[in-house]
């Protein structure tokens, strides 16, 4: 209920449903879900301060749970803190070495921190593990075709890009009208 109230763009609506996160925060302090989705509000509306616990605090309640750290480092990089970001998304990695999302974390992570050199690879085993699960994601074409482009190669951006349009022309569609907006992706879409 309360994560459908944000939707409702109405400040009444949007104090209400954080105040209902709060509460079950309260209820069930030791449910790490609750913290990120009480984080999420407090991001949606501004309040970076009380997100970044909201994340902090479910990562610390589940320290081997992907899950949990995932949201930590994708705050961070939605925030263009890739100085932060980066060792959370390293560590993810070593801790879940056959994971897309966490290969796909720490590639977002090189890309933000503009070492488009070093995503290649994580990128590139994130598309390998995730055509192995059969799910075909577009985020990590996406960011590869995105950090070949940024090294000056538009002819290795090609496939990658054209692979995650055809997986996902939706999604590939308004992340690059967000891109032309900021003039290069800051942060990771897949949130």
């Amino acid at each position: 209920l309360a994560l459908a109230l944000l939707d409702v763009a109405k400040p009444q609506a949007a104090t209400e449903a954080r105040q209902l996160l709060r509460e079950a925060v309260d209820l069930a302090p030791r449910e790490w879900q609750y913290h990120v989705d009480l984080g999420l509000a407090y991001e949606e509306f501004g309040d970076l301060k009380h997100a970044e616990s909201g994340f902090r605090e479910a990562a610390r309640l589940q320290p081997d749970l992907e899950q949990a750290q995932l949201h930590l480092v994708n705050y961070y990089l939605r925030q263009g803190q890739a100085d932060l970001g980066l060792p959370l998304a390293q560590a993810l990695v070593d801790g879940h070495p056959h994971s897309w999302l966490s290969h796909l974390a720490l590639g977002t992570a090189m890309n933000v921190a503009e070492r488009y050199l070093e995503a290649i690879e994580p990128l590139e085993r994130a598309i390998e593990l995730s055509n192995n699960i059969h799910i075909g994601e577009a985020e990590p074409r996406y960011q590869l075709g995105l950090a070949r482009l940024q090294l000056g190669d538009p002819r290795g951006a090609i496939q990658p890009l054209m692979e995650a349009v055809r997986t996902n022309p939706k999604h590939t569609r308004s992340e690059e009208r967000r891109v032309g907006k900021e003039g290069r992706s800051r942060g990771s879409p897949y949130h």
